[in-house]
């Protein structure tokens, strides 16, 4: 990935888990099962959370952080499964469960390999505050599948 500011990855991720919400949403509108459609439903409202949380950051952030240059980011491929136009109607809450987790972990795995450049102290603060966000957001929405 070429040079980049901080607010290009961070409307990157916005745009990821806006992603997310829609890929949720049409799965939901594909599935048999009412159990599945109500997870895929929780897990498009959850992203729609997010994308809307990131687009908040984007604003509220100090200009530093947001101005700030990343000279070599990681590249970042969307997991395989997203662009995927054909989808199993009769897929399990566990097997949704594990696409969540499968698109959360590739967003994690990215921003950790952005953690581990060497980077400026408020950049580094923000990027670390980031990656914990993704890795508890990611144990909420576990939490979140095993109550319904």
């Amino acid at each position: 990935m070429a040079a980049h500011q901080m607010i290009d990855l961070l409307r990157f991720t916005e745009q990821f888990h806006k992603d997310l919400a829609d890929y949720y949403e049409r799965l939901g509108h594909e599935m048999r099962r009412e159990d599945v459609r109500q997870a895929l439903d929780y897990m498009a409202h959850h992203e729609r959370c997010l994308q809307l949380c990131f687009h908040d950051y984007e604003v509220a952030a100090p200009k530093p952080v947001t101005q700030a240059w990343l000279k070599n980011p990681p590249d970042f491929q969307y997991p395989d499964g997203l662009r995927e136009k054909r989808v199993n109607p009769e897929m399990s809450v566990e097997e949704v469960l594990g696409l969540a987790i499968r698109f959360d972990e590739a967003l994690i795995a990215f921003y950790q390999r952005l953690a581990e450049q060497a980077l400026p102290g408020d950049l580094r603060a923000a990027i670390d505050a980031i990656l914990e966000m993704e890795r508890e957001e990611e144990k909420r929405l576990v939490r979140g599948l095993q109550d319904l």
